[in-house]
């Protein structure tokens, strides 16, 4: 030791020196050491999923597909993605992953929205706080200031702000500069609250990310048209396990067996597989998982589009509309990236789910399997093959000339008979008018297959007895079927909802054994075609109300259609073309009901003023759903009948020799007198037998009070 030192040996140890850093010193000494993938390599360390079928440590190999995505994510120059997805893909774990990432690695204040507040307040305390609980790079930043951890505004000790908004919540989405913005289920949020965040992020213009993330609705929906408006799109493309072939998994390459109709059937025997595009070798589930791993590193593929055209997409190396081969050059630091995530590639979604779903859709477009699931064709189309419901479910208008000449005969003309051979029962629709009532007869076959039998306006007021007395008629009427059989009205439906109710009531009443329904529409929006009816009691008979939306969804799935067999509608030469301009006359739009959701609402069209044709389709398929016909047995039987007709016609009196004609002639003529003679005698022996009315004499206690 040095002398100079040992001279002050005696004096006690200085007090430990205090260092404070600016903050530029303080951001280069706590910088972390950069992660070549970015979000992707911070999720398999540090990620844990708490709530799934498979809890614990995050690993790409369960959801191979969001590797690629947060790959991409992280990219510097990245500012926005947009990801339609289908159902069961995992996409939520995709979001708190990549904030999970933002808060560690690169902080700032965070906006998370939600479609309701109630989702709202979910989010904040089962999955956020969940995540920085159970995450060991994010436990440390939790802070334990109560006023740190509330439900709509979390604040870290790194200096993160995470705040969470609901649709519609002004307030909450603005006068806060964001870095970060995470919107799920962007379809049932609106774009006004889309852009309400948008704005929030012009401090950050360099620096920002918002990720969009929901299953689709319609073209017109935030997320497709965000995806649309992306500058470069990706498809996650998958090798095929037989031949290697890189593939974008569609629903055209799915196969199950031949002549199944019945998605039940289907789920029970699960025998669904999928087909390559270039070896035609099937696929299991096991190999499609394998597949969808296989291609981790390198399976999001940009589209390609068409260097003149621009907006159309390569197929095969061509543009299908120019048919050149020149493509147009992808950016090369693009900003906004879409990505493209059916359900065909998750490993919780088995094949014969979605052909079940499919199935269902075809049977009964907007039906429900139940109150908590969406329509068959929100389900297959939205939730299974992340694409928007087609135009058909949306808004498209059919085309009344190409129905027009859809028209046929059913028959060689001159034929005695109306009715075709595939057809087994007859409906009747009658819409009421304040001067006119209007008919249509319909044939229904297997599978709901309809052919138009007859359109009949019948003039004159429905107040007067002679206007419902000319639809009597078509009651008691009978139409030949081909095998010979005559066929009668075996239910009809009345619209009883305008100006004369109570003369459809007084005619149903008469009417009742016949089947002859009371009809009044019912424009709710997910309202069954058929519903429990009400008692009219002061008439005696019951009013049914028709969910008219549902109605209307599936006559418009099944106009679509343009092959004859399950579904078709068929029309005969006799119908004019003012009949399907009535026919075309609405069109559905997409609207969001109080809750939020997706719902269709019929509307006429603009130029269009008659609707009269398709109120009939509606009121003859309700009086057939009422009806709940036995299809099978009802052939069975008109198969019986028709052979009974035969053997009866080869032994009937125009088969027979003249002689014998008369002999029959006169025999019916001697028992038609003694028929004759009978009644009299019986009428003249009842008057006998009558007994004269005898008042009895009041014997009770008021009567000797009289007395």
């Amino acid at each position: 030791m040095p002398a100079s030192a040992a001279a002050y040996a005696w004096l006690p140890d200085p007090p430990p020196r205090n260092f404070s850093f600016f903050p530029g010193e303080l951001e280069v000494y706590t910088q972390k050491e950069p992660l070549p993938n970015g979000a992707a390599d911070w999720a398999e360390r540090h990620y844990v999923v708490s709530r799934s079928s498979r809890p614990g440590p995050w690993r790409h190999r369960n959801a191979p597909y969001f590797y690629g995505l947060m790959k991409m994510y992280s990219l510097p120059w990245v500012r926005e993605m947009d990801l339609p997805k289908g159902s069961q893909t995992g996409g939520s774990e995709f979001i708190y992953a990549t904030h999970g990432y933002d808060v560690d690695y690169e902080p700032g204040d965070t906006i998370f929205v939600m479609p309701s507040r109630e989702t709202a307040k979910d989010v904040s305390l089962d999955r956020v706080d969940e995540i920085y609980k159970s995450c060991d790079a994010l436990r440390k930043l939790k802070s334990r200031n109560p006023d740190d951890q509330g439900i709509t505004r979390k604040k870290l000790k790194n200096g993160v702000v995470t705040y969470f908004a609901w649709a519609g919540s002004d307030a909450a989405l603005a006068s806060k500069p964001l870095k970060y913005g995470k919107i799920d289920e962007t379809d049932l949020i609106g774009l006004r609250s889309i852009n309400l965040v948008r704005a929030r992020f012009r401090t950050y213009l360099y620096e920002y990310k918002l990720l969009l993330v929901s299953k689709t609705s319609t073209e017109s929906g935030p997320i497709w048209e965000a995806f649309n408006s992306a500058h470069v799109k990706y498809d996650y493309k998958v090798p095929c396990p037989h031949c290697g072939h890189k593939q974008v998994m569609t629903f055209a390459q799915y196969r199950w067996t031949d002549g199944v109709t019945d998605p039940r059937k289907i789920e029970i025997t699960k025998d669904a597989w999928y087909e390559c595009e270039a070896c035609s070798d099937t696929w299991d589930e096991y190999q499609r998982d394998q597949a969808v791993l296989a291609a981790m590193e390198d399976g999001w593929t940009p589209r390609r589009f068409c260097v003149v055209c621009e907006d159309v997409e390569m197929v095969n190396g061509l543009c299908p509309r120019c048919e050149g081969s020149e493509v147009a050059p992808l950016p090369e630091f693009p900003e906004k990236i879409g990505a493209h995530l059916p359900a065909f590639y998750s490993p919780y979604v088995p094949f014969y789910t979605i052909v079940a779903d499919y199935l269902r859709y075809l049977q009964d477009p907007h039906g429900k399997t139940d109150d908590d699931t969406p329509p068959n064709a929100e389900k297959f189309w939205c939730d299974d093959c992340a694409l928007p419901m087609p135009a058909s479910h949306e808004g498209e208008v059919h085309d009344e000339t190409a129905l027009y000449k859809r028209r046929e005969s059913y028959g060689p003309k001159g034929a005695s008979w109306k009715v075709p051979m595939a057809a087994v029962l007859l409906t009747g629709g009658v819409d009421v008018h304040g001067n006119r009532l209007e008919l249509e007869i319909i044939a229904w076959g297997a599978n709901k297959q309809t052919w138009g039998i007859e359109h009949r306006v019948i003039s004159g007021s429905p107040s007067k007895d002679e206007t419902w007395a000319e639809l009597e008629k078509y009651l008691e009427k009978a139409w030949i079927h081909e095998s010979g059989v005559a066929l009668r009205v075996a239910a009809m439906g009345i619209d009883s909802g305008g100006h004369h109710t109570t003369e459809v009531y007084k005619f149903c009443r008469k009417w009742k054994r016949r089947r002859v329904f009371a009809f009044k529409g019912g424009n709710v929006p997910g309202k069954p075609i058929r519903n429990k009816p009400s008692e009219i009691k002061k008439h005696r008979i019951f009013l049914y109300t028709i969910g008219t939306e549902a109605a209307k969804d599936n006559i418009s799935a099944w106009l679509q259609n343009e092959q004859p067999g399950p579904y078709y509608q068929h029309f005969p030469e006799e119908y004019g073309f003012e009949y399907f301009r009535q026919l075309c006359a609405e069109e559905p739009k997409m609207k969001r009901d109080s809750r939020g959701r997706m719902v269709r609402v019929w509307q006429v069209r603009k130029g269009y003023s008659r609707n009269e044709a398709l109120d009939l389709r509606v009121l003859n398929l309700a009086a057939y759903e009422e009806l709940n016909p036995n299809i099978e047995k009802l052939a069975h039987g008109l198969h019986i009948q028709a052979k009974e007709a035969t053997s009866v016609e080869d032994e009937a009196p125009g088969n027979q020799s003249d002689e014998t004609t008369d002999e029959v002639e006169q025999i019916g003529k001697t028992i038609a007198a003694v028929a004759n003679n009978l009644k009299a005698v019986l009428s003249a022996a009842a008057a006998r037998k009558k007994k004269p009315v005898v008042r009895k004499r009041k014997t009770g206690f008021a009567s000797r009070l009289k007395g």
